[in-house]
């Protein structure tokens, strides 16, 4: 005989802004927080602290999945948009600014540790090519050719992934 056991009821669903004040300031909240969580984001990055690098990707993608739902609803009701009194209408412009300089300071950090790994990767591939046309095939001991065997394994060649 087959038990039944009920499924636990659905969460309820996050009731979504209606107006175009509602979205306006749900977007700048959403703003704000996505924008102080790269700061943290980076500041992690810094540190080289994967936990806590860990923890604030699972709130960073929830934070941009509503910021780009936001950004849409405010975008498809432009009458909305037009009622929005000039001081709304600057928040939204700025909480824009600011999340793109927060976002492109980050991402000068980034470039930053991206440009010192390459120069580390360039030179250690550069050393051993040098080693390997130096030495070619045969190497040098008692003032006879002889030849030179990896010790273990086939040669590896070092290559740096650039996609971030």
């Amino acid at each position: 005989m087959v038990m039944y056991t009920p499924r636990p009821p659905a969460k309820p669903r996050p009731k979504l802004p209606q107006t175009a004040f509602e979205r306006a300031t749900a977007f700048l909240d959403v703003s704000g927080r996505l924008s102080g969580l790269l700061s943290r984001e980076f500041s992690a990055l810094r540190a080289r602290d994967k936990a806590s690098l860990t923890a604030i990707g699972v709130d960073k993608r929830k934070l941009a999945v509503a910021y780009e739902e936001l950004g849409r609803l405010l975008r498809i009701d432009p009458e909305g948009m037009k009622s929005l009194d000039p001081a709304t209408k600057r928040a939204l412009r700025d909480s824009v600014e600011d999340l793109r300089q927060t976002a492109e300071q980050g991402f000068g950090v980034l470039r930053a540790r991206s440009a010192a790994q390459q120069g580390l990767v360039d030179f250690v591939v550069k050393t051993i090519n040098g080693d390997r046309a130096t030495a070619g095939q045969y190497g040098q001991q008692s003032g006879r050719a002889v030849r030179v065997v990896p010790t273990s394994g086939p040669v590896a060649s070092a290559t740096f992934n650039t996609t971030v």
